[in-house]
């Protein structure tokens, strides 16, 4: 991962004789904001051309002081449409994983402003899902042929990233829009500075991680027997399991589900950790399932 240290059915948009993956997850992983999806030709034809974007590749770092996020909650409200698309700039300026070939942010993010708050992560995401249809698109065309593990990689720890800063909040995207194609591919040799970990040593982890898990999960709900997640992200996820089963438990009247998650004590940090206390401290069990979505599987 370049600087430092973390969605739902891809659809297929024909443009002329070639085809383009959308992943049109990126709606859920992004909410409020509203993304286009289309690649990034259908978008000049339907709005007419817009300047590119020079980037000149930062770190990390550079990404979240572009954005302000050292001193601003990523669900900062106090910005308005204008700002949001100078923060999208921001953030594509300085975007620190490698484009695809021939790729470069368009200069808007081609969204009309919209009633209601607009929110500070907004443009972050935006360059998000500009960057994450044109990876996959570029692989779905086969531009990274024969090894596409490199860009996928990155792809994941960009969303990675962007998840665990509270930026992102669907957890699907990995499962939904990069495993399918990671199927597709032949097996990859590890690159540097890319996730190597193979899925099977995440999990072993998970596996492992969820039976010394100190909190037992809810009655009718039980661990899977793997996560399809690196090694990286196993431990993790165990937590996010955790919640999703309590969310979905107490959501159905069990009093002891939503005292485990009242009284839990859960490992995140910044935005991520204010947003999750205020939905469990509201009983907001809805919005805490759309955060932490309920693997199928873990409710007997």
């Amino acid at each position: 991962m370049p600087g430092c240290d973390p969605m739902n059915l891809a659809a297929k948009i024909a443009t002329g004789a070639s085809a383009a993956v959308v992943a049109v997850g990126l709606v859920a992983l992004t909410a409020p904001a509203v993304v286009p999806f289309l690649p990034h030709g259908v978008q000049v034809a339907l709005a007419g051309p817009v300047e590119p974007i020079d980037t000149v590749p930062g770190t990390v770092d550079d990404l979240f002081r572009s954005n302000g996020l050292a001193e601003h909650n990523v669900r900062d409200s106090h910005v308005s449409h204008a700002d949001v698309e100078a923060l999208y700039v921001a953030s594509a300026k300085v975007w620190p994983w490698d484009l695809p070939a021939g790729f470069q942010f368009p200069s808007k993010r081609g969204v009309a402003d919209t009633p209601g708050p607009h929110h500070r992560s907004m443009g972050l995401q935006a360059a998000f899902s500009k960057y994450a249809v044109a990876v996959l698109a570029a692989v779905e065309a086969g531009d990274y042929a024969p090894d596409p593990s490199r860009p996928l990689d990155e792809l994941q720890d960009a969303y990675q990233t962007l998840f665990d800063a509270g930026v992102l909040g669907d957890r699907r995207f990995v499962e939904d829009s990069i495993d399918p194609l990671r199927a597709d591919a032949p097996a990859a040799s590890p690159t540097p500075g890319a996730l190597t970990s193979s899925y099977a040593e995440g999990d072993a982890i998970y596996v492992a991680t969820a039976a010394a898990f100190p909190m037992s999960l809810p009655a009718g709900y039980h661990w899977r027997s793997g996560r399809a997640v690196t090694a990286e992200g196993a431990e993790i996820y165990v937590w996010y399991d955790w919640i999703a089963a309590n969310a979905d438990a107490a959501r159905n009247g069990d009093q002891a589900a939503a005292a485990a998650l009242d009284s839990a004590s859960l490992p995140f940090g910044g935005a991520m950790a204010t947003d999750v206390a205020g939905l469990i401290a509201t009983d907001n069990y809805p919005v805490l399932l759309q955060m932490f979505p309920l693997p199928p599987g873990m409710k007997l």
